[in-house]
């Protein structure tokens, strides 16, 4: 078996890489990041023939599962081992027409191709990694029996005592008993499965013939009911054509009927369009004349605008002359004072309101009787806090009391202005109502009396009314020319609508008159030959039926024609097929010859069950033979691994023992029973070795283990194999590695540093 290429997706660091390999050695020098650890994982994932083991290592940041696509040579063929997360199982296919699809049936396709335990032995022997040698130094092959030799060769080695003891057992037989027996049970199955074919053959003939009966008897039935529904269809389409003559000439009647009603409306409405067009023509007179009139309502809008005008301008004078007059009545002898004067007394009164508000004394009474009067109301507490002044009234006696002399002065100039205008409120109204005069004597336009301007005003109001009783009678006449207007309008759309309704049975009279020219000549044209060929006994069973009830009559005659003819046609083809199948009548001669084989076959099936019981009772016999069929393998091994060892150390050592009897030892005995002899007779046990030598023994021993499950070369997968040689070591290595490319291993290298 040889490498030749590996692709890989999504798997570990190696997302989307592609590895070739050639036969012979091959050195992969990268650095440690490459992946070249990741690369013989992938290799040992794929054999593993497990696709679940891909899915927890799939590249970092990808969601897809990693799939593996490995290809190698078996002898002249090529083949094709596909892994993916994906699927549930492995494939594998073949140039030589190999598809499987399971792990089992690869495995045992392997085993056929001579390499048995395939995933044990590439796992335990063929991968060699740095970490191998270290730990081969201390415990020598004891990882690599336990994987292979433990868990799966002891059941080839039992199988194969048993394969050699029958051959050895079976005198004139030349094969195998099991080998015999399957091949007996195989041919077995295959009559029972001819034997099967012949009985459904020769049940499917008989089942054939009776279908082919009912076919024929059904055919016959559908051809007759055929040929009857076709001579009724040929009768009804005679009496189709004998009734449809008979409606065209009632048709043709009935039209001539319609042609003359519709000439007769076609004068009617002509005599009406001439009515409508008169009358038209007098409505548009009539409404020239009130338009011409109604022209003159420019003018008389523009006269009323001006009036309104001037109506609004009286209105606004007489209201700021009547209000001028109810100021002056309302001020009296006030009317002549000058407001802003007014104003000034005003503020002052304001600001001693002011200072009266911010200045407060206090009154202490220390005697006084009932009489006593503060503002104006009966003594009640001895101390009285007031604010700007206090009015104190007792018996004939009045007092004004200021808490600040300059309220005392500036109330002598507000007394009066108290008497005139009572509060400053007062006084405020009457300054904005001399205003309000003063505005309203400086906007008069005229000097004209009340009664002068209501004169203007009414007068002003007559003259609207008038216009208005004229523009009433242009807005009437207005009207009737609008109604007018509407009435063209409406006359004018009735026109058109005779007119087209003119038009309308004017081409209807033309179609009608069409119709009847093409009536007559279908009638003319129609073929006559019904007349002889419809039966006396047609006309009679259909007596009395409209066209249309022998129209949808013939229909269904014909639809149902139409189905039983498909039905024919596919009774037809059934008929043929059945007959070709009962024209294959089944071998019966085969059917018994095939029964005798069967029977042969049981008997000795039978012998092979009284066999297998002889067998079983010289298992005694299997037992003994087994110890030597052991040592034997010992023996091959011990001369393989001297072979190999050997040649490693340029001859060195001519000899390496394992003092065991059997392969199958326990981890105890195998790292403290490995013996070398070297050239000059010394013999060295294996903890006496250097670690180099050691590691040169362990190499040996996994070539000498290998050749002895594969029967064919294979290869060898080693990362970082010559860490711990020194230089001479590693080139007599090397040249081992040449020499088993020559023997036809396939030697694959992965190393951080170049091989000289």
């Amino acid at each position: 078996m040889k490498l030749r290429q590996i692709s890989f997706r999504n798997y570990k660091i190696l997302s989307d890489h592609e590895f070739s390999f050639e036969p012979g050695l091959k050195v992969i020098t990268k650095p440690n990041e490459y992946g070249k650890s990741t690369l013989i994982e992938g290799i040992l994932d794929v054999f593993s023939l497990n696709p679940k083991a891909l899915l927890e290592k799939t590249t970092k940041g990808q969601k897809v599962p990693p799939v593996i696509k490995l290809k190698f040579d078996i002898g002249e063929h090529r083949y094709e081992l596909k892994l993916s997360g994906l699927e549930p199982r492995p494939y594998l296919r073949g140039s030589d027409g190999v598809d499987l699809e399971s792990p089992e049936s690869i495995k045992k396709f392997l085993e056929k191709k001579g390499y048995k335990h395939f995933r044990q032995v590439l796992e335990g022997l063929l991968v060699l990694r740095e970490r191998d040698l270290s730990t081969a130094v201390k415990s020598g092959l004891q990882e690599v029996f336990d994987q292979v030799l433990k868990s799966a060769s002891i059941e080839g080695l039992e199988k194969k005592i048993k394969d050699d003891f029958i051959l050895q057992r079976g005198g004139l037989r030349q094969n195998p008993f099991g080998r015999l027996e399957q091949e007996t049970l195989e041919k077995l199955e295959e009559i029972n499965d001819k034997l099967a074919l012949l009985e459904k053959e020769k049940k499917d003939f008989e089942e054939n013939k009776k279908k082919l009966e009912v076919i024929k008897e059904k055919l016959e039935k559908f051809l007759a009911k055929h040929k009857e529904l076709t001579l009724q269809k040929e009768q009804l389409g005679y009496l189709q054509a004998y009734l449809e003559i008979e409606h065209l000439e009632n048709k043709i009647k009935r039209l001539r009927e319609e042609e003359k009603a519709l000439v007769t409306k076609i004068e009617k409405l002509a005599r009406e369009r001439e009515t409508l067009k008169k009358k038209i023509e007098d409505l548009r007179e009539e409404e020239k004349k009130l338009l011409s009139e109604v022209a003159q309502s420019e003018n008389i809008e523009k006269e009323k605008k001006l009036l309104e005008d001037r109506q609004k301008q009286l209105k606004k004078e007489l209201e700021r002359k009547e209000e001028y007059q109810k100021l002056i009545k309302a001020l009296g002898p006030l009317a002549t004072q000058n407001p802003e004067k007014l104003q000034d007394y005003l503020n002052e009164w304001q600001a001693f309101l002011k200072i009266a508000r911010h200045s407060r004394g206090k009154l202490e009474v220390l005697k006084a009787k009932d009489n006593l009067l503060i503002n104006g109301k009966k003594f009640s507490a001895r101390e009285v806090e007031f604010q700007g002044k206090i009015n104190i009234k007792y018996n004939d006696l009045e007092l004004n009391i200021y808490p600040q002399v300059k309220l005392a002065e500036l109330s002598k100039n507000i007394a009066p202005l108290e008497k005139a205008f009572s509060t400053p409120e007062n006084l405020k109204q009457i300054i904005q109502n001399l205003r309000k005069l003063k505005q309203i004597e400086s906007s008069l336009e005229s000097t004209e009396d009340l009664p002068s301007l209501k004169e203007k005003l009414r007068k002003t109001q007559k003259d609207l009314e008038s216009l208005a009783e004229r523009q009433n009678k242009v807005s009437q006449k207005k009207n009737q020319a609008k109604e007018l207007g509407q009435q063209i309008k409406t006359f004018e759309k009735k026109l058109r609508e005779l007119e087209k309704k003119y038009l309308a049975l004017r081409e209807g009279l033309a179609a009608k008159k069409q119709e009847i020219k093409n009536l007559e000549t279908k009638i003319k044209e129609y073929p006559r030959d019904f007349e002889e060929k419809l039966s006396l006994k047609t006309i009679r069973t259909y007596e009395g039926e409209s066209l249309e009830r022998i129209t949808r009559l013939l229909n269904q005659v014909s639809t149902e024609l139409e189905s039983l003819q498909q039905d024919i046609t596919l009774l037809e083809r059934d008929k043929t097929l059945y007959e070709d199948r009962v024209a294959r009548k089944p071998d019966l001669n085969r059917y018994e010859e095939l029964l005798e084989k069967k029977k042969a076959l049981e008997r000795k099936l039978l012998r092979f069950k009284r066999l297998e019981v002889v067998l079983r009772a010289s298992a005694d016999i299997l037992s003994q033979l087994k110890e030597r069929i052991n040592q034997a393998y010992l023996e091959k091994f011990e001369e393989k691994v001297t072979q190999i060892f050997g040649e490693i150390t340029d001859g060195r050592y001519t000899s390496v023992s394992f003092n065991f009897p059997s392969l199958f030892f326990d981890k105890e005995a195998f790292q403290k029973r490995w013996k070398v002899k070297r050239e000059d007779g010394r013999v060295f046990h294996i903890d006496s070795l250097s670690d180099g030598t050691r590691v040169q023994l362990l190499l040996a021993a996994r070539l000498a283990l290998v050749e002895l499950f594969f029967n064919d070369k294979a290869f060898f997968l080693l990362d970082e194999p010559l860490a711990y040689f020194d230089q001479k070591r590693a080139r007599r290595t090397l040249n081992i590695f040449n020499s088993l490319t020559k023997a036809g291993w396939q030697i694959i290298i992965m190393s951080a540093r170049p091989l000289s």
